[in-house]
C-alpha cells in the first residue's frame, strides 16, 4: 500500500468529519433562529383595546346614531340606555360605560358579568384594563346635545 494514498484518505476523513460539525452547528444555530421567532409572544392588549374602543364609537350595532347613514361619534340617547350587551361579540372582554350628558348621568355595561367579576383582576398582567373619557355629541329628543362618555374596559389576555 502506498503511503501517500492513506494519507490522502485520513485528510479526507478529518475534513468531512470537520464539514459535517460546521454544518450541523449552522442548521442548528438556524432552526433555533426560527423557533425563537415563531414563539415569541406579541402583546397586543393596548392596540386590541383601541380597536375594541373604537369600534364601540363607530359601529351601528351598538350606540351609534343612525338614520340613513352611522353618525360616529354621536351616541343616540335611546340606544345607549336600551340592552347593548349584544355590541361586541366576544366572551374575554367586558366594559363599563358612564354617559354625562347635561345634568344627568346615564350607566350601562357589555358583558357586566364578566366586567364586575374579572375588573378585580386588572393589577395581574393577564388583564388589560383601559379607561377612556371621549367628549361627544348625543341624540336626544331630536337635539343634539354635548355630553362626557367614559369607557372602562376589562380585556383578558389569553
Amino acid at each position: 500500500m502506498n503511503k501517500k494514498g492513506t494519507f490522502a484518505i485520513s485528510t479526507e476523513m478529518w475534513m468531512l468529519i470537520v464539514k459535517s460539525f460546521v454544518t450541523i452547528f449552522v442548521a442548528f444555530a438556524v432552526f433555533s433562529l426560527i423557533s425563537y421567532g415563531v414563539n415569541k409572544k406579541i402583546d397586543v392588549g393596548d392596540v386590541e383595546n383601541e380597536v375594541i374602543i373604537s369600534g364601540l364609537l363607530q359601529s351601528e350595532n351598538c350606540f351609534v346614531y343612525k338614520d340613513e347613514r352611522v353618525y360616529p361619534g354621536i351616541i343616540d340617547l335611546n340606544k345607549f340606555k336600551s340592552d347593548i350587551n349584544n355590541c361586541l361579540n366576544s366572551n374575554k372582554l367586558g366594559a363599563k360605560l358612564s354617559l354625562g350628558v347635561e345634568d344627568k348621568n346615564y350607566e350601562s355595561f357589555i358583558k357586566k358579568d364578566f366586567y364586575e367579576l374579572e375588573k378585580r383582576f386588572c393589577p395581574f398582567k393577564q388583564y388589560k384594563c383601559n379607561e377612556k373619557e371621549f367628549s361627544v355629541l348625543v341624540f336626544d329628543d331630536d337635539k343634539l346635545k354635548k355630553g362626557k362618555l367614559k369607557i372602562n374596559l376589562v380585556l383578558k389576555n389569553v
